[in-house]
């Protein structure tokens, strides 16, 4: 009798395993996926020549020798900042490249979180997009968590909005004080053409100090004609060869920033200002009274100022030259008056009345007659 319980039994078993291929769940074979892409970053030049880079390399390709996964791309390897995502050229062009994909990497690998996005629940979005959307897993090579399992995910999401709790942190402290610092006459950030930055943080080592400097050099002695030219009246592309014949290239873009840019007459218009406007402590290009004219000249309205090359109430255009700086000065009219002056471009606004004593006796010297 259990003999032919037995046989029943293991007729019944064989007839319910031709039924699992009807099965829902359970493990399926599939192809294993072992390719994975690194991901590295810093956030300024000086951490990139610390090694950081080099240390977040060599963890990820370890970390993947170690599990048996095989690297099919690197991407970052420089320093981008992480206020934004997709200001990032690497870190755009890794997410480009994985949507592109027809075989899509297992994982990207980077050494702790912070380095893929500080934005918070944007950087939250794109990762759901990437693991649930692409099926693709974001591994910390730091401490091994992943997106692989739910509980993993949920870990990783939270370093994500951590990462971005630690950035407000930092300019909860940083952004006052980087604003007093900026209303105290003082700089952030890289400076203008023609301008050489001292101070305690420059990359430069010989122009380290113990306090900010900001001083004109060569080329910006050169940009100073730029300004009298264009004041004089001479167009931008006669400006631009002007610079040409001296050794430097400008493109028009370039010309026309430069005579929108406050700095050039020591006015700092920094966006952490929240729109004030503050002298700063740097020399001057250009005044501040002659930065503005070119304004007038840009917009093609004066305001009551006329500029001319040749004009008979002006005969010393070009000829008369500063007693203080040594700049060749230029001539103007203030329409409402009807009155014409010399004007130095390069010092404090000296300017001397165009029927003045001194410029009359000029004007005798060069065998002028008003």
């Amino acid at each position: 009798m259990q003999f032919i319980k037995s046989i029943a039994t293991n007729n019944i078993t064989m007839e319910l395993n031709s039924f699992k291929k009807f099965a829902k769940g359970g493990e399926k074979t599939k192809e294993v996926n072992r390719s994975v892409m690194i991901y590295t970053r810093v956030s300024s030049k000086e951490q990139a020549t610390n090694y950081s880079l080099d240390n977040q390399e060599i963890a990820a390709v370890a970390y993947a020798k170690k599990y048996g996964y095989i690297i099919t791309q690197k991407f970052g390897g420089t320093y981008e900042s992480a206020s934004g995502d997709f200001t990032r050229k690497e870190f755009s062009r890794l997410i480009k490249e994985v949507k592109k994909a027809k075989k899509k990497p297992f994982a990207i690998l980077i050494f702790i979180m912070s380095r893929f996005s500080r934005t918070g629940g944007n950087a939250i979005a794109m990762a759901s997009e990437l693991v649930d959307g692409l099926g693709v897993n974001l591994i910390e090579v730091s401490t091994g968590d992943s997106t692989i399992t739910e509980r993993g995910k949920l870990e990783i999401y939270n370093k994500l909005l951590k990462a971005r709790e630690e950035t407000l942190n930092k300019l909860e402290v940083s952004i006052p004080g980087m604003t007093r610092f900026l209303e105290a006459g003082n700089w952030l950030g890289n400076v203008p053409k023609g301008y050489d930055h001292f101070g305690p943080r420059v990359n430069d080592i010989n122009k380290v100090r113990k306090t900010q400097e900001i001083k004109l050099n060569g080329e910006g002695r050169l940009l100073q004609k730029a300004w009298e030219w264009k004041l004089s009246g001479d167009r931008d592309f006669i400006i631009k060869e002007k610079l040409k014949t001296l050794g430097f290239i400008f493109s028009k873009q370039q010309l026309s920033n430069i005579w929108k840019n406050p700095f050039y007459c020591g006015v700092c218009v920094h966006k952490m200002l929240n729109g004030k406007a503050v002298r700063g402590n740097w020399e001057k290009m250009v005044s501040e009274d002659d930065f503005m004219l070119v304004q007038e000249i840009l917009s093609g309205n004066r305001q009551g100022y006329k500029q001319e090359k040749g004009n008979e109430a002006r005969p010393l255009n070009g000829h008369v030259y500063c007693n203080e700086c040594g700049s060749k000065m230029v001539g103007y009219e203030v329409k409402k008056k009807k009155l014409h002056y010399y004007k130095c471009q390069s010092c404090k606004g000296i300017s001397i009345y165009a029927n003045s004593s001194i410029a009359l006796k000029i004007n005798m010297d060069f065998g002028y007659s008003q």
